[in-house]
């Protein structure tokens, strides 16, 4: 966690976890139902974002609510091959 955000630096923020397992679990999925499929979509890549208002956490301000606002997921659009056995 950040140290602006009272952690030591040493690593990602629970809501960093958080955002990174959306993002590994959309991507688990896509690569899962790609082999069922038997497509070849190449490498996949993800991006999460969540704006959040850090008065409210803080307390500072009682007219927003905690937590995340939205979360904004986006997916390289992934290249696919058929593959082809004969």
């Amino acid at each position: 966690m950040p140290k602006a955000l009272c952690g030591g630096d040493q690593g990602p923020s629970p809501c960093e976890l958080f955002l990174g397992s959306i993002a590994a679990d959309l991507l688990n999925t896509m690569i899962t139902r790609a082999c069922e499929l038997d497509l070849d979509i190449g490498e996949v890549e993800a991006t999460v974002e969540a704006p959040v208002n850090l008065r409210a956490s803080f307390g500072v301000s009682e007219e927003v609510a905690r937590g995340f606002h939205a979360i904004h997921v986006k997916v390289r659009p992934p290249r696919i091959n058929f593959m082809r056995y004969e």
